[in-house]
């Protein structure tokens, strides 16, 4: 699925696949374009762990809408590795972090590569929970060094906001 940047955006192009298994999702990321040189991604950690606001930089999301219900969950890998996943039990309110019932068992970034025409993320992230998903919204934030954009494949809002339910558009059924 091809993300649109919430303001005009020259040089790059963003492509999403969302894909769910039995036990996982696979959430994969290319960004192709004239500007990838310029993109700003964090160092690759050594030891990928769970950490917040990695939307702050160059980072890939998922958002995970529960069907009937206000409640959803997301995710997000940063190209370090690094991730978060929160529950949310509304807009924007009530979010906690998603505990995994091991540490053995947790999001992992199964491919980064960074060549000087793409950037290609693949994300594992296990099953998290028992209850239905209906609809994701696939979302991207690049830091292209002079400034960050906002990547959705809708922006149901008047400015960039990926917890807009109205934006959750990918459908698993």
């Amino acid at each position: 699925m091809k993300l649109f940047p919430y303001s005009p955006q020259s040089g790059l192009s963003v492509e999403a696949k969302l894909e769910s298994g039995q036990k996982a999702f696979t959430l994969s990321f290319e960004v192709t374009g004239d500007a990838i040189e310029n993109l700003v991604l964090p160092a690759l950690s050594q030891k990928p762990e769970r950490k917040n606001e990695l939307w702050k930089q160059t980072c890939f999301e998922c958002f995970f809408s529960v069907g009937n219900s206000s409640r959803y969950y997301e995710f997000n890998g940063s190209p370090s590795g690094d991730w978060a996943l929160y529950a949310f039990d509304d807009y924007r309110a009530g979010m906690k972090e998603v505990v995994f019932r091991s540490s053995a068992v947790t999001p992992v970034m199964e491919t980064i590569e960074h060549t000087a025409e793409k950037i290609i993320c693949v994300w594992r992230i296990p099953q998290f929970t028992e209850e239905f998903f209906d609809r994701a919204g696939v979302t991207a934030v690049i830091n292209d060094g002079t400034e960050i954009s906002y990547w959705a494949i809708k922006h149901a809002g008047e400015k960039p906001d990926f917890h807009l339910k109205g934006s959750f558009i990918h459908r698993f059924f």
